[in-house]
C-alpha cells in the first residue's frame, strides 16, 4: 500500500504531470538544433519541450542514423515533481495512473455533459422553428 504523503502528493499534480507521468511526454522540437560531438561522434543536440506539462529537454541523436542517444532533461515544472519518494516504484507508477485514469474519466463525462448540453440546445432550437 501506498504511504498517505505519496497519495496526497499524486492527487495534487495538474493533470498535465500526471498525464505525463502516466503516457509519456508530448515532445514537440522547439527550433533550437546544434551539431557538436558526443563522446567524440557526430551529433545532432535537438531543443525539445513537452507541450503538456512544458519540460524542456535536449534531445542528443547521432548525425549518422539520426537515433537517439540520450535526452538531457531541464528544470521540472514544479507541479512536477514527488518530494522525498525516490525513484518510482511499479506500486507507486501504479497511483499515479490511478489519478490519470480518475482524471481522465472526470473529463470524459465533462464532455458528455457538455454534448448532451449543445444537442438540448439544438433540439430546442429546431422545436422553436417549427412552432
Amino acid at each position: 500500500m501506498a504511504p498517505a504523503s505519496l497519495e496526497l502528493q499524486v492527487s495534487e499534480l495538474s493533470v498535465e504531470a500526471l498525464f505525463c507521468r502516466t503516457w509519456g511526454h508530448a515532445w514537440d522540437p522547439t527550433g533550437g538544433i546544434d551539431e557538436k560531438n558526443y563522446k567524440r561522434k557526430p551529433a545532432l543536440y535537438v531543443e525539445v519541450d513537452c507541450g503538456r506539462c512544458g519540460l524542456e529537454a535536449t534531445e542528443i541523436r547521432s548525425a549518422a542514423d539520426y537515433k537517439l542517444v540520450r535526452r538531457r532533461y531541464g528544470t521540472y515544472p514544479e507541479d512536477y515533481l514527488l518530494r522525498g519518494v525516490g525513484r518510482l516504484t511499479v506500486e507507486t507508477k501504479a497511483v499515479i495512473a490511478g489519478e490519470a485514469i480518475s482524471e481522465l474519466r472526470n473529463m470524459n463525462k465533462a464532455k458528455a455533459r457538455q454534448a448532451a448540453k449543445v444537442a438540448e440546445a439544438e433540439v430546442a432550437a429546431v422545436e422553436e422553428r417549427a412552432s
